[in-house]
């Protein structure tokens, strides 16, 4: 079997099963150790559990000294090269030695890569979506998100296995789960190249980790052409956050205003400076909830990082400036002042304004640049009781409603601040 037939086949496994290891595939491939010895051999190969693409490999010979060795693989019908790193070998009872290898650059793409007119892939670690119904060519509704990119056209749909149980999820909250397919459609019709559509796909990812708040990856990514033919695969994953609780300002009930936020964000990215704001925010906002998973210090400077971002992108870099040196609490205070939002970032909380008060601060903007100060210069002892948390949540807030407010969208969103039911509420709290 070549790697194309085997990519076919592990595509339509990734599509029945949302969690655990892929059963695997027999390919032809050629080993190249230390850049001279080429080694034409079958291999399998599988996605383990994260979504990491593994090869494993039964070879004659003694186990010495391979873990030295420089080795790359060729699929045989492909000509690209990749680098492999070895992470574990054994010498089995028959003579053979056993070897495992991972992917050094992940993911890795192979075959005519100039060519498909249809992308399939999958999400890794999505954020909770209600697919709603459409009609295809008047003949069956299929439940699926659809996105207008610069080049593509993409859809979000239901991986095919039954619904996990909420017992089931919080079971797999620390694991990578398949959670939704996804297809991309060149816009024309016409084929179009993996480069091409890079900029759409990195745009999604960031949109997709913005919506669910944690770090959302791809995986699989499988090119066909008009006649159905695969033409080439993406082996591997782009990274993802496991399983963990989702609780920002998207809930499954917002899936409806997806497609025009991402139109929003689309024509802002436009711009080079744009899109790579937007990058480094949202990295900054992923890490901020992924890290208040584990302790609540870190990832209060995360969310402060991730304002301080905002504002050098909003003020012009003379203005940012002279603001800065007068103080972080005035910098998230011109912030919030330049971009008209209508509520206080403590609106909802109870121990932030109860410390501001007690320690005559001068308001939350204050509390906040004080709180995160002792917690990055380890001057003072940091108070007790629910402060720092809610200094977090607040900040985490404002980076919600500052990148929603950037981008043009007036509409719903779910405020993080507070105890809510899902599919509770409110417009967003900015003045036009």
């Amino acid at each position: 079997m070549d790697i194309f037939s085997a990519a076919v086949e592990i595509e339509a496994r990734l599509s029945e099963l949302r969690a655990g290891r892929i059963s695997k595939k027999s390919v032809e491939a050629i080993f190249v150790r230390s850049g001279l010895a080429r080694t034409e051999q079958r291999i399998e190969i599988a996605y383990d559990r994260k979504g990491t693409f593994r090869i494993r490999s039964n070879s004659v010979g003694s186990i010495a000294n391979l873990f030295e060795e420089n080795t790359s693989l060729e699929f045989v019908g492909a000509p690209q090269v990749t680098d492999l790193l070895c992470v574990s070998q054994n010498l089995n009872s028959s003579g053979k030695t056993n070897q495992e290898f991972v992917l050094v650059r992940e993911p890795f793409a192979c075959g005519d890569l100039n060519l498909a007119s249809r992308i399939n892939g999958v999400v890794l670690c999505g954020p909770d979506l209600l697919l709603p119904s459409w009609k295809e060519h008047g003949l069956h509704n299929t439940k699926s998100v659809k996105l207008i990119g610069e080049k593509s056209e993409i859809e979000i749909g239901p991986i095919h296995s039954p619904l996990l149980s909420a017992v089931d999820q919080q079971a797999h909250r620390h694991e990578w789960l398949r959670t939704q397919s996804l297809v991309f459609r060149a816009k024309d019709g016409l084929a179009f190249s993996l480069m091409m559509l890079m900029k759409d796909l990195n745009l999604l990812l960031d949109f997709l980790s913005f919506v669910r708040g944690f770090r959302v990856g791809l995986s699989h990514l499988v090119g066909y052409d008009s006649l159905g033919g695969c033409k080439w695969v993406q082996l591997g994953s782009y990274k993802a956050d496991s399983m963990q609780r989702q609780s920002n300002w998207f809930d499954c009930h917002l899936t409806r205003s997806l497609p025009s936020i991402f139109d929003l964000l689309t024509a802002y990215c436009q711009k080079t400076d744009n899109r790579k704001f937007i990058r480094k925010v949202v990295g900054y906002y992923c890490l901020g909830n992924s890290l208040r998973q584990h302790a609540v210090e870190p990832a209060l400077v995360m969310s402060a990082t991730a304002l301080e971002v905002i504002a050098s992108h909003i003020f012009p870099s003379g203005e940012f400036t002279r603001i800065k040196r007068t103080g972080f609490g005035n910098l998230v205070r011109a912030l919030w002042l330049r971009l008209k939002i209508s509520e206080a970032p403590d609106l909802g909380l109870k121990d932030l304004p109860k410390l501001v008060g007690t320690e005559n601060w001068l308001d939350c903007f204050d509390g906040i640049a004080k709180l995160r100060n002792l917690v990055t210069h380890s001057k003072g002892e940091i108070p007790g009781g629910f402060a720092l948390h809610e200094a977090q949540a607040a900040s985490q807030w404002l980076v919600e409603v500052s990148l929603l407010a950037i981008l043009g969208y007036r509409g719903e969103y779910g405020d993080r601040r507070i105890s809510r039911w899902v599919g509770e509420h409110k417009l967003l709290p900015v003045q036009e």
